[in-house]
């Protein structure tokens, strides 16, 4: 069975004004899926393109990265 997820490593910058916890990107990522499939934390590119491999022959939606607040939602291969 699989139903690979693509998780994008952030780690925490401190807090604004208002308290609200701030995170940044740290530029890698990670794949597993319930098969046994796991790159552990790599360049998101690296990531990206497993991903997307194994899935080979399947249709998978483009991985999403997920913000808080106010702010827009990137893709995973985006700034």
């Amino acid at each position: 069975m699989h139903g690979a997820q693509y998780v994008a490593e952030i780690r925490s910058t401190g807090t604004d004004a208002d308290g609200w916890q701030k995170f940044e990107g740290t530029g890698l990522a990670c794949v597993v899926c319930p098969c046994g499939a796991i790159t552990g934390f790599v360049a998101k590119q690296e990531a990206l393109k497993a991903y997307k491999e194994h899935g080979a022959g399947r249709p998978l939606a483009e991985p999403v990265l997920m913000s808080h607040k106010d702010e827009a939602a990137g893709t995973a291969h985006g700034g």
